[in-house]
């Protein structure tokens, strides 16, 4: 049997850790091998986003991201 939205989020939730903004704030201040990423719809992004950020559609995160970060070792932060 196929699985229901919530057995995903649930499942998702074990493997993505969510951060606050003062401890993304910190790890943007020390680490340089880590990608931020801003997930909003192109209007959102050309409005503003935060220095750093690569921007990537929600809608085609799925399909562009392994190309646009091919390391699956590099630390990402979406937003």
């Amino acid at each position: 049997m196929a699985k229901t939205l919530q057995e995903m989020l649930g499942e998702a939730r074990k493997e993505v850790r969510e951060a606050a903004p003062p401890e993304v704030r910190q790890k943007l201040q020390v680490e340089h091998a880590l990608r931020l990423i801003d997930v909003r719809e192109d209007d959102e992004w050309r409005a503003g986003h935060l220095p750093g950020a690569e921007h990537i559609a929600r809608g085609v995160l799925e399909f562009r991201l392994t190309k646009a970060v091919p390391d699956k070792a590099t630390e990402l932060i979406f937003y």
